[in-house]
């Protein structure tokens, strides 16, 4: 009997420190896990933070072309599209309003698709207009009709509309000499990896496409140095 008991206690004692070993792991690992992501975090808000910095720089450099512009109208554009730019990534990259952010770069598009074809302002923005119009109508059809959709949906069909337009525009001014040089290859070689950027952040978040990730910012910053340069009189020649 008395052996019985003995037996018992050092079972019960082998397990009471079994299950304090197993806590101890365990909260060992919690604590682990939450530093892991912690680093994850900090590593993500700096790398954030970084690049938004870089589109910052961008939009400085059409801030310094002062006299050394092409002309006040194209100055301006390409200024205002940079600063809608710099807003856009600021809801991507620091605020996390993508809905805000994609109609931000909407509004970039449209700037710089009146920038490439100056002569034709009034029919780009009713253009626009009308495409707006029509692809609200069809958010509103299929949110009430067929099923609920979410906004950013519609706000990034009619950002592909927009920056498809703008790839078009930019790439027949520069056929057309409608820049002169190197300003016009500038132009279509920065909106050539502006697209190239949104196809691979298409292919990431809704394809599911991870390796695609590391590409968005690889053609995301030479197109960005690039446009922030196309405004730069680089040789003296009468530009419209």
């Amino acid at each position: 009997m008395i052996i019985f008991i003995s037996n018992s206690i050092e079972d019960d004692k082998t397990f009471v420190l079994d299950s304090f070993n197993k806590t101890s792991d365990l909260i060992h690992y919690e604590f682990e896990t939450n530093d892991n992501k912690k680093v994850i975090k900090v590593e993500k808000i700096l790398s954030d933070v970084f690049k938004f910095i870089i589109i910052v720089m961008c939009f400085f450099i059409s801030l310094m072309i002062g006299k050394n512009k092409l002309n006040d109208k194209d100055v301006i554009l390409l200024q205002f599209g940079l600063f809608f730019t710099v807003l856009s990534d600021f809801f991507f990259l620091i605020v996390y309003k993508n809905s805000f952010g994609v109609a931000s770069f909407c509004i970039v598009q449209i700037l710089y698709c009146i920038r490439y074809d100056i002569d034709n302002t009034k029919e780009t923005i009713r253009n626009f207009i009308l495409i707006f119009i029509f692809v609200a109508i069809l958010y509103i059809i299929f949110s009430r009709l067929i099923k609920k959709i979410n906004v950013i949906l519609f706000i990034g069909l009619y950002y592909s509309i927009c920056l498809i337009t703008s790839v078009w525009k930019a790439i027949k001014a520069c056929k057309n000499n409608n820049f002169p040089s190197p300003n016009r290859y500038m132009i279509a070689y920065g909106m050539i990896l502006f697209l190239l950027c949104d196809i691979n952040v298409f292919l990431h978040n809704i394809i599911g496409i991870k390796n695609s990730k590391w590409l968005v910012w690889l053609f995301y910053i030479p197109s960005q140095f690039l446009l922030s340069f196309s405004g730069y009189k680089f040789k003296r020649k009468s530009f419209r």
